[in-house]
């Protein structure tokens, strides 16, 4: 589902993490952990000098 969310939008938005810690069965600290922590997701857009 991380992986989903990151392909289809380029990052992980902080909205979406507590709707995919309930999918996963997860606390919403498990995988806003998983997504600062793992350079595979982005928590956060990318501005547009950085893309």
């Amino acid at each position: 589902m991380l992986h989903s969310k990151q392909t289809e939008l380029g990052y992980v938005p902080s909205e979406a993490v507590p709707l995919l810690a309930a999918g996963l069965s997860l606390s919403t600290g498990d995988v806003h952990g998983a997504v600062t922590f793992y350079p595979d997701f982005r928590p956060s857009e990318l501005s547009p000098s950085r893309q």
